[in-house]
């Protein structure tokens, strides 16, 4: 799941469009337009105590992620009253992204290739399943940072 953004923060229409344009001659990276993609990622996480013990696989989308910590509790026989607790956590992170003047092929909307520069920054983290509940999603906020977008400059 991405939502891309300008640098004002709003939503670019033109992604949704198929136009040829040339191929830029490439400016200078202060005047290129920034983006800010909002990336996820479903971490699955085995705890004690309170404690992470293991960190699981990093996922792209809730379902995976939910279906590979059931197959763990099924594998290490974690029911809802076990002392391990097997947890999805939910982190979104803002992304600055160039266009390269470059396009592919994929079955996307948006068909330029972009550049990330600079780090992900986070934008929120939260427990979105766990073992003790697990036909229930939850939401328990781990950790908040800044809204994606706005800011400009490398």
């Amino acid at each position: 799941m991405s939502n891309i953004l300008d640098n004002n923060g709003v939503s670019d229409d033109r992604f949704m469009k198929s136009v040829e344009e040339p191929i830029p001659v490439k400016p200078s990276p202060s005047t290129q337009t920034v983006y800010y993609f909002e990336d996820d990622s479903f971490q699955v996480r085995y705890m004690h105590g309170g404690r992470m013990v293991e960190e699981g696989n990093t996922l792209t989308n809730l379902k995976s992620a939910i279906e590979d910590a059931r197959l763990a509790m099924d594998t290490y026989k974690v029911t809802p009253h076990s002392t391990m607790v097997i947890e999805v956590l939910h982190t979104v992170r803002c992304v600055k992204r160039r266009r390269t003047g470059q396009t592919h092929t994929f079955n996307f909307p948006d068909k330029n290739v972009y550049v990330q520069f600079g780090y992900p920054k986070l934008v929120r983290s939260e427990i979105v399943w766990r073992s003790t509940a697990p036909n229930e999603e939850c939401c328990i906020p781990v950790e908040s940072g800044a809204p994606c977008g706005g800011e400009t400059g490398s």
